[in-house]
């Protein structure tokens, strides 16, 4: 998947995409704040949940290139003498955090928490004795969720929380409902991007008030059974495992290159995790 010597030019590729998704991070934020002064952050997406999957991903790819630094600098790092990567990437996942949290998607931030807890996991065992330098990323990254939640994002995510036995209520009809047109055409589904027309056609007085304004069925694998059936759910199930055993296969490796893979695979827990509960992938 990478080659054995990650070229220079391909490493300033990523590290540039990652601060373009964090100046992009960084605009919502204020935009948010300062100008729309909505309840949660939903950048351009119109979704905060999609946002959210989008900001853990970049958290993710942040803790990764900072956690490199790190090791580079022997392990244990002093503020005051942090190279620019470094301080760069301490700063991306400090916007992506914060506007992870102004989302008060509570699946965003679990699949988020749950993906640096396999990053951070993997960095260890990977870098051996440095064990150190990976507590010190970790407790970077523990503090950076704490900060982005202590923002005024706080009180509503609280909110959310306290309103989650509906929500799961909600989120149950609306997978009863679409399960119940899976049954109906198992093999093949209806179609990619048939779902908005599959929802229209099971609506009932019975659920109406439910699925009159979904735009998905908030499982990703249960709208890729009614979309695609199971003929097609095993095709791209058979593609995503096969591009993750590639990337696995780097993972193992020392270095840039093999950070790179374990994070992309902690970033593939993310999306996959959060899809259980939202369509950040539709």
């Amino acid at each position: 998947m990478f080659p054995s010597a990650l070229p220079r030019s391909l490493r300033t590729g990523l590290a540039a995409l990652l601060l373009a998704l964090a100046a992009f991070a960084a605009i919502a934020i204020i935009d948010h704040v300062g100008l729309r002064a909505g309840r949660r952050l939903t950048a351009t997406l119109f979704s905060p949940n999609s946002v959210a999957t989008l900001m853990g991903v970049g958290a993710v790819f942040a803790v990764m290139f900072f956690s490199q630094a790190i090791q580079r600098a022997g392990g244990a790092p002093r503020l005051d003498r942090m190279d620019l990567n470094a301080s760069l990437s301490l700063a991306a996942a400090a916007v992506f955090a914060v506007a992870l949290a102004l989302t008060a998607s509570r699946g965003g931030i679990f699949a988020t928490v749950v993906g640096l807890a396999v990053l951070l996991t993997w960095q260890v065992l990977a870098q051996g004795r440095r064990v150190r330098a990976i507590a010190i990323v970790g407790g970077a990254a523990a503090l950076l969720v704490v900060i982005g939640v202590a923002m005024r994002s706080a009180d509503l995510t609280a909110a959310r929380l306290e309103h989650l036995d509906g929500d799961v209520a909600t989120r149950k009809a609306i997978f009863d409902a679409h399960w119940q047109a899976f049954l109906a055409s198992p093999w093949f589904g209806f179609g990619l991007g048939s779902f908005p027309i599959v929802n229209q056609l099971i609506a009932t007085t019975e659920n109406l008030n439910v699925l009159f304004d979904v735009r998905a069925t908030h499982n990703l694998y249960l709208q890729w059974l009614e979309e695609a059936g199971i003929v097609g759910s095993i095709v791209m199930l058979a593609w995503l495992l096969a591009a993750l055993w590639r990337v696995g296969r780097d993972a193992v490796r020392p270095g840039t290159i093999g950070a790179l893979a374990r994070a992309t695979i902690a970033a593939t827990v993310v999306v996959l995790l959060h899809g259980l509960s939202d369509f950040a992938v539709q």
